[in-house]
This record gives C-alpha cells, structure tokens and sequence, in this order.
C-alpha cells in the first residue's frame, strides 16, 4: 500500500505545472490566459523572451520576401541602368558616323572644285566651318584638326591657280595634295572605334 501511496504522490494533475493568469504581458497587464502575446511568449528568468515558433516562421518568411523584393528592383535598376547607357552610345555613335561621312561629302567636293575654280563656294565652306564646329562638341582634338586641316588646304586650293587635267593627273601619280581627307578619315575611324 505504501508503493501505491508514493505512486500517488509523484503523479501531477495535467494542469498542475503551467503558470495562467499570474503571467503579464510587455506593457506590465496581466494576461488574459486566451492566447495571444502572453500565451505564446514565455519569458525567462533572465528576462528574454522566447518566440514561438510560428512567429519565427512567419517573421523569416517575410524578411525573405523583403530581401528578394529588394534584389529584384536592384537587378531590375542595373539592367535598365545598362541598357540606357548602351542605347545612349550607339545613338552617339551614329550620330558621329553621320556627321563624319556627311563631313568627307561635303569637304570632298568643295576641295574638288576650288581645285577647279577660283571663285571659291562660300555656302559650302560655311556649311564645312558649321560641321567642324559640331565635331567639336564631342569629338576628340585630333579629328578637329584634321578637319580644320582640310578647310586650310580648300581655301589654299580656292586661291591658287587653277588645275588643269594633266596636272591632276601628275598629282594623282604622285599622291602630293589630292587627298587631303586620309588623315581625317583615319582620326575618325580611329575615334569610332574607341567608343
């Protein structure tokens, strides 16, 4: 009888260890015992507070979703980012190649004809000054003064004597100043293909 005694005495009732309504929650207000903050949270003697492990889901759950969401509008910047950089230099770019093939046009056939003439075309070397002067906003130094090398030897041309075929011929066999344009044309595709 005694073993059955002792038995009884070390059986608990299912409620006899879980504290209730004597719990408080963090402002310091007792507990209602009906869930909540205060069932779900147990504080240590030391004064931590220990999450369920729900919460700790939950809270993982959405600072995941915050750092994915926030990598993706980061990537989703960089990409549009490169992407207008990149239509930016190919719009320059073309815009370049234009002005200088424009340019080759326009220089080659003014030179031709002060080659020709004396009496210089003076719409056509305004229209080569203004091409000059758009080059110098972005271009570099060395195809400026190529460009301005060609105007020089136009207005030289326009104030020579004029050429006859057979001296033509003879600069063309000899390669002196039939081709003013080479070393423009060098510096040009030399600058194109730097961007």
């Amino acid at each position: 009888m005694q073993s059955n005694a002792v038995a009884k005495s070390t059986r608990r009732h299912p409620h006899e260890g879980r504290r209730r309504s004597s719990r408080r929650l963090r402002d310091g207000s007792p507990g209602d015992g009906a869930g909540g903050i205060a069932e779900t949270e147990k504080a240590s003697p030391l004064g931590v507070i220990h999450m369920d492990a729900a919460y700790l889901s939950a809270l993982s759950a959405l600072a995941g979703s915050m750092v994915g969401g926030l990598t993706l509008g980061v990537t989703s910047w960089l990409s549009e980012r490169t992407r207008a950089r990149a239509g930016k230099l190919a719009h320059d770019l073309s815009r370049r190649e234009d002005l200088f093939k424009d340019f080759i046009v326009a220089a080659s056939k003014a030179y031709g004809e002060a080659l020709m003439s004396n009496e210089p075309q003076i719409q056509e070397l305004i229209a080569l000054y203004a091409m000059i002067s758009g080059m110098r906003v972005g271009c570099s130094p060395r195809t400026i003064a190529c460009a301005e090398k060609i105007m020089r030897a136009t207005t030289d041309a326009c104030l020579a004597p004029n050429k006859t075929i057979p001296q033509l011929h003879e600069m063309l066999k000899s390669g002196a100043g039939i081709d003013p344009l080479k070393d423009f044309a060098e510096a040009a595709r030399d600058e194109l293909s730097s961007l």
